[in-house]
């Protein structure tokens, strides 16, 4: 599934620090904020495709970064990329 949600922000004019608003809302000192407009448009796309939401716990979160690196290193391996598993 393509993630639309970067698409549904730019549709908005939301292009991130140039414009003020982004994932994050900035203020002229460019310090970031939550953009309120990302959990109301994250919901609803998850609402049309499908997608339960569900809180996850840090561990969770954790868990699923690394696995994600650890998948991405396996590729890098079995392509020749990296020549051991310590590069």
């Amino acid at each position: 599934r393509y993630p639309e949600l970067d698409s549904l922000l730019c549709e908005r004019g939301h292009y991130g620090q140039k414009t003020g608003a982004g994932f994050f809302l900035y203020d002229e000192h460019r310090k970031p904020s939550p953009n309120p407009e990302v959990l109301e448009l994250s919901r609803e796309y998850a609402a049309k495709a499908g997608i339960p939401q569900r809180k996850a716990s840090p561990q969770e979160i954790v868990e699923r970064c690394l696995r994600a690196l650890f998948e991405e290193g396996k590729q890098l391996l079995a392509e020749g990329i990296a020549l051991r598993s310590v590069d």
